[in-house]
């Protein structure tokens, strides 16, 4: 990626972007409402539930509408019903570990393609899916730089130092987020407040150990950002990001090209029966081996 991308090459860099978080994290990134006219029209978010073209009626709920308590309990009724008639403790740990996914796709977002998604409450819209999952619809944080800028324009000419202080900045928003819809969940569910977050900061943790893992392979794409996912990953450890701090475990037979951490707090899915099938143990549940 040396040298100045095209306009064309950039809009590919993008629609890479795009399919990245469809298909690892269930998110819809738009740029624009023209980009969501396009989208809409093309049938692609069409679902058996919703056949509209406004994103509302697709993606119903607003992050910001889970602070209101009567909506809240709405969807983590359906959730709870969804997963076997579970308990509030249990439905809410579940909805922070699915949560968890759209956190890890918006710093993906900023680390391989250097486009930051908005963290406003009400740039975030949810819809629910089968078995308790969520998808998501996310817009560009226009506080940030316009993604329609060549993108050889940003970060990987910036000093350093000047670098990480985007990436804190960004990261700091993002902890705001999703900081206020977990005590929201707490405080209905009762589900223990460092849990929730903590499986949150293991979807972090681990994207990013999977990520520098995967960059030393050859047909790794984006190309050429081992250096900037090294570089996010240790700004996490850093002071002025002492709310991503956590330790995990390495799973000591994981192989090093797809390093697994264990969680330091099981998510309770053994508990959940979907479609009346036993989920049992995550793969980095640490229950595993506990007895």
């Amino acid at each position: 990626m040396n040298g100045r991308r095209t306009g064309q090459e950039d809009g590919e860099f993008l629609q890479e972007l795009k399919g990245l978080l469809r298909r690892h994290f269930a998110v819809v990134w738009i740029e624009s409402e023209e980009d969501w006219d396009r989208l809409s029209e093309s049938g692609e978010l069409q679902t058996t539930n919703a056949t509209s073209t406004d994103s509302r009626a697709l993606f119903p709920y607003a992050a910001g509408d889970l602070l209101d308590p009567v909506i809240l309990y709405e969807v983590l009724a359906l959730q709870s019903r969804q997963l076997g008639d579970v308990s509030s403790d249990v439905t809410g740990t579940l909805f922070a570990k699915r949560y968890s996914v759209l956190i890890a796709g918006m710093f993906a977002a900023y680390t391989l393609y250097d486009v930051p998604i908005s963290a406003d409450l009400s740039d975030t819209r949810i819809r629910l899916e089968q078995g308790g999952t969520m998808a998501y619809l996310v817009r560009h944080d226009s506080q940030f730089a316009n993604p329609a800028e060549p993108m050889d324009a940003r970060r990987k000419r910036l000093p350093s130092s000047e670098a990480r202080s985007g990436f804190s900045a960004y990261a700091r928003r993002i902890d705001e987020h999703f900081s206020t819809i977990l005590d929201a969940v707490s405080s209905i569910t009762h589900a223990h407040n460092k849990v929730l977050r903590s499986l949150v900061l293991h979807q972090v943790h681990m994207l990013y150990a999977r990520l520098q893992a995967e960059a030393a392979e050859p047909d790794f794409r984006p190309r050429g950002r081992a250096a900037l996912i090294a570089a996010d990953r240790e700004a996490l450890s850093r002071p002025e990001n002492a709310a991503f701090h956590a330790n995990f475990r390495r799973a000591e037979e994981s192989p090093p090209n797809r390093p697994l951490l264990m969680r330091r707090y099981c998510c309770q899915a053994y508990r959940t029966s979907p479609g009346g099938h036993s989920h049992g143990y995550c793969e980095s549940c640490p229950k595993i081996g506990s007895g």
